[in-house]
């Protein structure tokens, strides 16, 4: 069990340990813009690399003043100019025309890049060019494109569409695609960081192929626009588009695992891909036709992801369809990459593209109708494999068990805010009605009495049945509100709690794990009775461990598990009673607030494994009020 020390502070009170019983289960739930600006007098270098493949002679614009003089020459480029002065914005960066090293021809499209206050090494390729379009989408048409922003959209980015480049790092939430150096790569690192960013580029060919009406600008446009909530959307913005991106996908991620990629209209091979880079990278020559030992932290998942999305768009009637489905449902996140082959091998087949692209051009030309309706199919299963499902059924709802129930108060679900089922995170609000349930206040005073467990004491617990575990991990930002009163809102007079802090995910399928990083910190936010402002503290993690006890599995295709939070540990050290208790009992009115953003949550509302239907959305908040007597 964790236990939070806190600095500076040695006394207890009621309000976190109410935090506990509901903060912890809840988790469980679990371009362009800008003006101008002068570049001609910086004294700011920015390099790097510029990619699709290697650039040569390409026109530089920088916030919408061209680099006079400035090009790429084999992938590497290097100006003076002035960074933005603002630490929270960040300013477009464009590659356009130049010859690409690998196809020999003019470049299929401008490579986006963003420079912030710090830039000093930063690249520009495919990816950035989507994260780019997606935080740009993410601030509105026109809108100066923030930290935060690029923040929100850049890791479902990776996941989803980074085909393996977090390979040449540790994982998609560390590896940085504006910043990463190539100077030092090893050649297998050379080989995934080649072959994910030609496989990217091409997978927004191919989609321009099956519908030559739309130009590849419109292409990446509609990607940021899907995109810009930070995860896969429950209904598409733009059905045909959406259908041709996961059925292109998918098609690409079976190349990069067979290592039997081509790209460009002519299908250059992997050996041109390699000798392209090699002259980039100063002679080392990507290793891209050898079988790796595993694959890189996300790509089975990603795969995964796209495999499901592409049976539902297929059918899972048709021949191709079923194929997906199998192979998807066979996946796990631990595959090497000889396992994944082998998959591929067994139930999609081992040609360089299982899905021709008549295939794709059949699904991005559908009637508007036909296109939302495979859409949403493809949504629901890209979802499922991605998303964290609370059950929100009748016989599902979240509850709470208490000292001395016979059984769980059932919370009531105030549902999602208007608009959860446009693909952003929404709220969700989930109360424990007075007339039905309350919280012992008897139980909690004699909790919060004593640093050791009392006898006959028991701590609660808040209990999520879910529907879906996907196969995906990660790190999140969880933060937390607690308060006097039935709203968020902070009045005189009122106690308030807000900690934030980090906490790692992971998921196999079947149970998932959360788990307090060892050296994480957790920053607090307080208000006593009497305060007229706020005060702050820091609690540092003393024991890194697991959060939440799973029950159950998976049986006959239905999930049954049990997420239960157990509170104690956030109560058993320092506590707040002098900050925020006033001598009295436990007894109130309490509103709580959880915002858990980078951990994918959605709400099931009639527990069918998706997110699609009426009443379901993306979560990042849920919230409600409680009364303990």
């Amino acid at each position: 069990m964790k236990q939070w020390g806190m600095k500076s502070l040695a006394t207890k009170g009621s309000l976190l340990a109410l935090a506990g019983i509901f903060a912890v289960g809840v988790v469980a739930c679990g371009g362009g813009g800008g003006t101008p600006i002068s570049t001609s007098t910086g004294s700011d270098t920015i390099a790097g690399s510029a990619i699709k493949g290697p650039l040569t002679g390409s026109t530089i614009t920088y916030n919408g003043s061209v680099q006079s003089g400035k090009s790429p020459s084999h992938g590497s480029y290097s100006f003076t100019t002035t960074r933005p002065t603002s630490a929270t914005t960040a300013y477009p960066l464009t590659f356009s025309g130049g010859t690409d090293d690998v196809t020999g021809a003019t470049p299929i499209m401008d490579l986006s890049t963003l420079v912030t206050s710090t830039t000093t090494t930063l690249n520009a390729n495919a990816i950035t060019t989507m994260i780019a379009a997606a935080a740009q989408a993410n601030v509105g048409t026109g809108g100066t494109i923030t930290l935060t922003a690029i923040s929100t959209v850049k890791d479902i980015v990776i996941r989803t569409f980074g085909f393996g480049v977090d390979g040449v790092a540790s994982g998609a939430s560390t590896f940085d695609p504006f910043s990463v150096s190539t100077s030092s790569l090893t050649s297998q690192q050379a080989g995934e960081y080649a072959m994910a960013l030609e496989a990217s580029g091409e997978m927004l060919r191919r989609i321009q192929a099956a519908n030559t009406s739309w130009s590849m600008a419109t292409i990446i446009s509609n990607l940021g626009t899907e995109l810009k909530g930070g995860a896969l959307p429950t209904t598409a913005t733009n059905a045909a588009f959406y259908n041709a991106l996961q059925i292109s996908a998918a098609a690409i991620s079976n190349e990069v695992v067979n290592r039997s990629l081509t790209v460009g209209s002519n299908g250059i091979s992997l050996t041109a891909i390699a000798t392209a880079y090699g002259s980039y990278l100063g002679g080392v020559t990507p290793l891209l036709t050898s079988a790796l030992a595993s694959t890189s932290a996300f790509l089975a998942a990603q795969v995964k992801t796209l495999w499901s999305a592409a049976a539902a768009i297929l059918g899972t009637t048709s021949t191709d369809g079923a194929k997906y489905l199998a192979a998807a449902a066979a996946l796990s996140t631990t595959s090497t990459l000889a396992n994944l082959q082998a998959q591929i091998a067994s139930t999609i087949g081992t040609s360089t593209s299982a899905l021709a692209a008549t295939v794709i051009a059949t699904y991005a030309q559908q009637s508007a109708t036909a296109a939302a309706a495979t859409a949403a199919a493809a949504a629901a299963a890209a979802n499922k494999a991605t998303v964290v499902m609370v059950d929100g059924s009748t016989s599902g709802m979240p509850s709470v068990t208490d000292y001395g129930q016979t059984s769980a108060y059932t919370l009531t679900s105030g549902g999602l805010a208007a608009g959860a089922t446009t693909g952003a995170p929404s709220v969700l609000t989930l109360n424990l009605a007075s007339t039905t349930g309350t919280i012992s206040a008897a139980n909690l005073t004699s909790l919060m009495s004593t640093s050791a467990v009392p006898t006959g004491a028991t701590d609660p617990t808040i209990n999520f049945k879910l529907s879906n575990v996907p196969t995906s991990s990660g790190t999140a930002t969880v933060t937390l509100l607690l308060k006097d009163g039935s709203s968020s809102t902070w009045t005189s007079g009122q106690r308030s709690l807000s900690v934030s802090y980090k906490v790692n995910y992971s998921g196999d399928g079947k149970t998932l794990t959360l788990t307090v990083p060892a050296s994480s910190t957790a920053s607090v936010t307080y208000y006593n009775s009497t305060a007229t402002s706020a005060s702050t503290a820091t609690l540092s993690n003393a024991v890194a461990d697991q959060l939440l006890v799973v029950s159950g599995g998976i049986s006959n295709n239905q999930q049954s598990s049990t997420l239960k939070a157990k509170i104690f540990a956030l109560f058993t050290n320092s506590t707040f009673a002098a900050l925020l208790n006033n001598g009295a009992t436990a007894a109130g009115s309490y509103f709580y607030q959880v915002k858990v953003v980078g951990m994918p949550l959605g709400w099931d509302a009639n527990a069918n494994g998706t997110i699609a239907d009426s009443g379901d959305g993306l979560i990042d908040t849920v919230q409600g009020t409680f009364t303990v007597k």
